[in-house]
């Protein structure tokens, strides 16, 4: 069931609670593709460390974890657009709010995955550091 639209001073603090989300979204993406390429710099540079067994794959897994964490931010930014774009071209009748749809869902899923994913490989290039100090 619709919900009612919220009244002028809720829909100011909606908007900006919107307003913040995308902007950590867009943090995060940024965040993650920056750490990718510190650790391509760092890993492959003429000073790179030398990396046992163990070490190459906490790194591999960093970079993977980065990675998708980036694919879930773009992921999450796209579903983001269509569910405005389906919500603004099929406005809700009665003045209510339009219900979150598939593209709300998609768009709660990758915004998880993006924060979790972005977690596992902070963790896993901080532990790699500390094991090569």
């Amino acid at each position: 069931m619709p919900r009612k639209k919220p009244a002028g001073w809720e829909r100011d603090f909606f908007k900006r609670a919107s307003d913040s989300h995308a902007e950590a979204r867009r943090f995060l993406t940024a965040m993650a593709v920056g750490s990718l390429g510190v650790l391509y710099a760092t890993l492959t540079g003429k000073a790179a460390p030398p990396l046992i067994a163990s070490d190459r794959l906490i790194a591999m897994i960093a970079i993977l974890a980065m990675a998708l964490s980036a694919a879930f931010g773009l992921a999450s930014w796209r579903a983001d657009a269509a569910w405005a774009y389906r919500a603004g071209k099929n406005p809700p009748k009665d003045n209510n709010q339009p219900d979150g749809g598939l593209w709300h869902d998609v768009k709660k899923v990758c915004d998880l995955l993006q924060l979790v994913l972005f977690g596992v490989g902070l963790l896993l290039s901080a532990a790699l550091a500390l094991r090569l100090i």
